[in-house]
C-alpha cells in the first residue's frame, strides 16, 4: 500500500511569541518534515536533522485526521501542494 502524504501550513508563534507560520508534511497521520517561519528566517526539522535547536522536531509528531476539515474550513490549516511545500523545503534546507 502506498504512503498517503498531505502537506499543511498554519499560524505559529515563536518562543518569543514572534508571529510566523508552521508548515509539515504528514505522511500516513505522522509529521515528517517541518518548518517553522518568522520573520523570513526558516527552520527545519525532521525525526533525525534539524537547523536550530530551538526547533527541533516535535515531540508530538502524530497529526490527528479527526479536526481537520472543520480547521481548513475556519481557515486555520491550508491544505498545500506538494510542489508548494517542496519549494519551501529547498530554501528552508539552502539557508541552514
Amino acid at each position: 500500500m502506498q504512503s498517503i502524504r498531505k502537506y499543511y501550513r498554519t499560524y505559529n508563534e515563536s518562543h518569543e511569541g514572534t508571529p510566523g507560520l508552521f508548515y509539515c508534511e504528514v505522511t500516513d497521520g505522522m509529521i515528517t518534515r517541518m518548518i517553522n517561519s518568522f520573520e523570513h528566517e526558516l527552520w527545519w526539522a525532521t525525526p533525525s536533522a534539524h537547523n536550530n535547536e530551538q526547533y527541533d522536531f516535535t515531540t508530538r509528531p502524530e497529526f490527528p485526521e479527526a479536526g481537520i476539515e472543520n480547521l481548513k474550513r475556519d481557515a486555520a490549516l491550508t491544505e498545500l501542494s506538494l510542489a508548494e511545500f517542496e519549494d519551501l523545503w529547498r530554501r528552508a534546507t539552502r539557508e541552514a
